[in-house]
């Protein structure tokens, strides 16, 4: 009985080693380790050649902070914790919550079993038999705090639709919609929450000009990218590039107009903010400006009347909706 009571006392003495790094305006190692001492007093800062139980990173990134929390299992397997918060200082105590509620079941679970039942000698009875060991519990979840959000650590695809309107193609804004691909990187990626998008957008319209009536066409495919996102999951902003090329046709009026079509290409900047109603639904509205990189006279009768030319700077607004893919 004292060799058992003294080995138990060993195993809940044994230290816990933490691999810390921090960035930015988060707190340092010591600082860490003391929001620590009232939860795990066996937590230790680690060093060179100790074993390291759990590695802990935190970062301060403009108006948001993000963590990481990292657990090596018995089995060599790494889970991770993503979280995120506007103040560092709050994301250290959840981080520190978090490990310390993991650390407990990870030391207990190393302890080894006891011994088998001790044989009933003398008795005539079989050995009882013990039943299988109960399975292991995962270690609790933290409670909520509401300047902490979790984040998914997993990239995401979706599918949407906008409405627009766009200038610079005819003399005055013409309407139009764009179908598209959009890819969004998860928070574990160099650049989390950084996304692509991959589409065909077509603008369609009839407006007057100084050589009558004329229909404009131009369909496009494009490819953009956002490098960051402001915000959290829900509501965010991100800057945008992009870059369209396809055909641009126009019609004159009636059964004598002519027709007539060319290259269309243009790029341009953005902004986009996006707010997501739900897991699988978002909606966004976008508005930016575009450089024609193609510019044409509108020329018409003859002898021959110039008409209205390409602009050279063009603005487009939209709003649309996304759907993520399983």
């Amino acid at each position: 009985m004292c060799w058992s009571t003294a080995t138990a006392a060993q195993e809940a003495s044994a230290p816990v080693f933490i691999w810390y790094r921090s960035a930015g305006s988060c707190p340092d190692g010591e600082a860490f380790r003391e929001k620590l001492s009232g939860r795990l007093a066996s937590a230790r800062l680690a060093g060179a050649g100790d074993p390291v139980d759990f590695v802990v990173t935190l970062r301060g990134d403009g108006s948001m902070s993000h963590g990481r929390l990292e657990r090596q299992t018995q089995r060599g397997t790494v889970a991770i914790r993503e979280l995120e918060s506007s103040d560092c200082s709050e994301l250290a105590e959840a981080m520190a919550l978090s490990l310390s509620l993991a650390a407990t079941p990870e030391r207990a679970s190393t302890q080894p079993d006891p011994d088998p039942e001790p044989e009933l000698r003398g008795q005539p009875t079989a050995i009882p038999k013990r039943g299988p060991p109960p399975a292991a519990k995962a270690p609790p979840s933290p409670p909520h705090d509401p300047g902490v959000t979790e984040r998914d650590s997993s990239s995401r695809w979706s599918i949407g639709a906008q409405a627009l309107m766009a200038t610079a193609i005819a003399p005055e804004a013409l309407p139009g919609g764009a179908a598209f691909v959009d890819f969004e990187l998860g928070a574990t990626a160099p650049l989390p929450g950084a996304s692509a998008r991959a589409g065909a957008r077509a603008v369609i319209g009839s407006v007057p000009s100084v050589v009558g009536e004329v229909r404009y066409r131009t369909v496009t495919g494009y490819l953009g990218g956002c490098p960051v996102r402001i915000g959290a999951d829900a509501l965010s902003v991100r800057p945008c590039v992009e870059v369209e090329v396809g055909s641009l046709a126009v019609r004159g009026a009636g059964s004598a107009g002519r027709e007539d079509q060319g290259l269309w290409s243009a790029a341009g900047v953005s902004g986009r903010l996006t707010w997501r109603a739900t897991d699988g639904w978002a909606f966004e509205a976008q508005i930016g400006g575009f450089v024609p990189l193609t510019r044409y006279h509108l020329v018409s009768g003859d002898p021959t009347t110039e008409g209205e030319r390409t602009r050279a700077v063009g603005l487009s607004a939209a709003i649309g909706a996304t759907a993520r893919l399983p």
